[in-house]
């Protein structure tokens, strides 16, 4: 079976491509697979305005949430499990703490939006409290001043 090579030796040989042979190497690597096409597309597009790129997001997950089918708790449970995968790819792209702590704020205020008892169904319940406790470990690494602004919002999602 064949190991990929190390960072440092993938670094070392990319700074010897040429342009042109570059540019094939990123043609296929995005046809290859859907994360890395949107993976180049947060870099080249997103990355230089976090703001754009967090609206971009949000915009994205309300449109999501909308499509959540609340008649059967079953079909909700999957369609929500799939708007966080969704929402976990793209904040990895980031990195940005703020970004990611904005997102899933909005994520838990549309699923309080929905025409949902979420305290029906455990799974909900655990999805709602996953995505509280991964906001306070990003508050950690922020300033205090934003991590009090951020609190506030914090208790109303528990509530």
């Amino acid at each position: 079976m064949l190991k990929p090579a190390e960072l440092k030796d993938i670094r070392k040989e990319i700074s010897t491509i040429d342009r042109k042979s570059l540019e094939e190497i990123c043609g296929k690597l995005i046809r290859f697979k859907k994360e890395n096409k949107e993976l180049l597309s947060y870099l080249l597009f997103w990355s230089e305005d976090e703001i754009l790129f967090q609206e971009e997001l949000t915009s994205a997950i309300t449109d999501l949430m909308q499509d959540v089918n609340t008649i059967s708790v079953f079909w909700a449970k999957k369609t929500i499990r799939k708007v966080v995968r969704h929402m976990n790819r793209y904040l990895g792209f980031s990195g940005n703490k703020i970004t990611e702590i904005e997102v899933r704020i909005h994520f838990c205020e549309e699923m309080k939006k929905l025409s949902l008892n979420i305290h029906e169904s455990k799974v909900l319940v655990n999805i709602q409290e996953a995505q509280i406790k991964k906001i306070h470990t990003a508050l950690k690494s922020i300033h205090e001043d934003l991590q009090r602004d951020y609190e506030e919002r914090i208790v109303e999602l528990s509530l």
